[in-house]
């Protein structure tokens, strides 16, 4: 669970790119959402979250849901998961990866739900540095 200094960082860290992808700067979504370009400099570094009214105000600016400002996208946490194993000790890390990976399969990740394409499959996005061992035959069957 995350403390709200880190959520603060999250949302502002994601507001910060979705204005980046836009082409637009702090100055110029401050004026579509009717705020100073400090309070948006505030959202964007952490230091206080938007209340529901500023996100939704935010959402709309930057042509955005407001999930999207307020949950990680899926390629984000494989990353974050990516960091944190990467600290562990090399012999512990295979039991670990496979853990993880079992977990995510027998939850579905990665399976498209109604035609959509979910996450990446843990079996076809390798962990940075933690190598996916090769299936075999039994495997494929089950």
């Amino acid at each position: 669970m995350s403390t709200p200094d880190e959520f603060a960082r999250a949302v502002g860290h994601r507001i910060r790119e979705y204005r980046k992808e836009r082409g637009l700067t702090q100055e110029q979504l401050a004026d579509k959402v009717g705020a100073s370009r400090s309070l948006i400099s505030c959202y964007e570094n952490g230091k206080f979250s938007p209340n529901g009214f500023s996100l939704v105000r935010l959402a709309d600016a930057l042509g955005v849901r407001t999930d999207q400002l307020l949950y990680a996208k899926a390629g984000d946490t494989f990353k974050q998961l990516d960091h944190w194993l990467l600290r562990i000790p090399p012999d512990l890390r295979e039991g670990l990866r496979h853990l993880i990976h079992s977990y995510l399969k027998d939850h579905g990740v990665g399976k498209p739900a109604h035609g959509r394409t979910g996450p990446a499959s843990p079996d076809d996005r390798p962990l940075r540095g933690i190598p996916l061992r090769s299936s075999t035959k039994k495997e494929d069957a089950e």
